[in-house]
């Protein structure tokens, strides 16, 4: 579980710390952190539980092939240096009333991400909603996993997701003039 080793060194526990928390010998951290053994059941809730993270989330490293739901703490999340942005609304009214949405109701629309390496996920779509949720002090979002392979894939999901939202502008194009989508050919 290499979630595991991730989050309790975020913590700054431990893996005896950690251990004598949720019921294990220390020994029994570093197996599940190397991957030779797996938790129980039981076990695996209360790590879940103790790191306010998912089950699915602490098992990343059995990640499942198809795009999945979420709850993914923001500190987490990356930006993408390829975003696209909400050029079209970006002014500050905009995005107070972004804010004050977010504070009504939550977040409606999930972000959508694609898993990193140490744990972290980088952002493909939403990054204006992570901002707000950041100002609003929340700590976890809600988002869509998808196994996309590379930066140019995710730049090119990007800019295809804003299209469709018609959030994207001309713009986007001379910023990544390298990324065609499939409209274009």
């Amino acid at each position: 579980m290499k979630m595991l080793r991730k989050l309790r060194k975020d913590k700054k526990l431990s893996m005896k710390e950690l251990g004598s928390i949720i019921g294990v010998a220390e020994s029994t951290i570093s197996l599940y952190e190397s991957g030779k053994r797996e938790p129980d059941y039981k076990t695996l809730l209360t790590l879940a539980q103790f790191f306010n993270v998912s089950t699915d989330y602490l098992l990343q490293n059995k990640v499942p092939q198809m795009p999945y739901l979420d709850e993914i703490p923001i500190s987490f999340l990356c930006s993408s240096k390829y975003l696209v942005v909400n050029t079209l609304t970006d002014d500050k009214k905009d995005f107070k009333d972004l804010e004050d949405s977010i504070k009504k109701e939550g977040v409606l629309v999930p972000i959508i991400v694609r898993p990193m390496n140490y744990g972290n996920f980088l952002i493909i779509d939403g990054e204006r909603r992570v901002t707000a949720c950041i100002n609003l002090k929340i700590e976890k979002i809600k988002c869509i996993i998808i196994n996309v392979t590379d930066e140019e894939e995710s730049c090119r999901l990007s800019i295809e997701i804003n299209k469709q939202q018609r959030y994207s502008t001309v713009f986007d194009w001379f910023r990544f003039p390298q990324i065609k989508s499939g409209d274009d050919e």
